[in-house]
């Protein structure tokens, strides 16, 4: 990646370089992507109140997904190295997802001091795709759309309620294990229905029984080998973070194995539900938890809550396929 490029040329000319994002999951995808070590910007903030690993005149900084940091906190950073002489490197979109508290900080520094931008797309195979990226990307929702409407990807129903089945159903049709899936929604409550019929069909078919009780913190779900599960909540010593997609190898009550991470660093990682227990089925998840992720296919339920930066990072997380529902 561009990153590790970069990275490389600063530390050959002695520079230390350090990285930092809002969410656990995109600092973990800094650091294993570029080579930086990377930490959210919260231990980043208690490190610095500790006297540890502080800024100094040979230290790049570099902020992953700076899109999302609020002018707060983008203040309290680029305070903390103009003080240590440091060098501050943004890393983001103002267009993807935009900050929970006050202030897009990322667009107003992009908008006065200018930036480099990147035009070329390699998430998505096939060219017509990388085209409607780039037009998400320029606000032009309605081109990038009726790409994909042309390519007969948009499907349309009268009631919701049929645009949810039509999208299990056919979800269900594409299952394939060795294909990274996910179905995409804005709303918490249509995750969660999302989640339950997604697993039914597997239960339905003989992939998955029905499964073992374990208590997560919003309440008793049911795993079984092979379901996908999303981690909710960082833990440093099992060495996950918020947004992780695992597929769970072995199950008991109150008790799960679950295997993490893509090729060389695929892991086993193992709990009992009295030390972890931040954890929901993933066949469904959110489009806030998705900002960072690449999968194979993804499957979207649009609603009317959504803006064209949710829009955005909904319809650009596909390698491969990507169906956008709507009722």
């Amino acid at each position: 990646t561009m990153m590790k490029a970069a990275r490389e040329a600063w530390e050959l000319a002695g520079y230390r370089v350090d990285g930092a994002a809002l969410a656990g999951k995109a600092a973990e995808g800094l650091e294993k992507e570029a080579g930086i070590v990377s930490r959210t910007l919260s231990s980043w903030e208690l490190r610095w109140k500790q006297g540890r690993d502080t800024l100094d005149a040979k230290t790049v900084f570099v902020m992953d997904e700076a899109g999302m940091v609020a002018s707060k906190q983008m203040a309290g950073f680029v305070e903390a190295v103009v003080r240590a002489g440091a060098k501050l490197v943004l890393v983001g979109d103002p267009e993807q997802l935009q900050p929970i508290e006050a202030g897009a900080a990322f667009r107003a520094i992009a908008d006065r001091i200018g930036y480099a931008e990147l035009e070329t797309i390699y998430r998505q195979r096939e060219e017509w795709m990388r085209k409607a990226s780039l037009d998400l990307a320029r606000g032009h929702v309605d081109q990038a759309l009726a790409a994909y409407r042309s390519q007969s990807r948009v499907l349309g129903s009268e009631l919701k309620a049929q645009a949810v089945e039509n999208l299990i159903a056919d979800w269900n049709l594409d299952h394939d294990p060795a294909k990274t899936t996910l179905i995409l929604a804005h709303l918490r409550r249509d995750v969660r229905m999302l989640n339950e019929l997604a697993r039914e069909k597997l239960v339905e078919r003989g992939i998955l029984s029905a499964g073992h009780a374990f208590r997560t913190a919003d309440g008793i779900r049911h795993f079984d080998a092979g379901d996908q599960i999303v981690f909710l909540k960082n833990e440093g010593s099992l060495g996950v973070k918020n947004g992780m997609i695992g597929r769970v190898v072995e199950a008991a009550p109150n008790r799960i194995a679950v295997m993490v991470g893509e090729g060389d660093q695929r892991r086993q990682v193992t709990f009992e539900q009295r030390f972890y227990n931040n954890l929901d089925h993933g066949y469904a998840t959110t489009i806030h938890k998705s900002q960072g992720a690449t999968v194979d296919r993804v499957k979207v339920l649009a609603s009317l809550s959504l803006d064209r930066h949710l829009t955005y990072v909904a319809m650009s997380r596909h390698r491969e396929d990507l169906h956008l529902y709507y009722g």
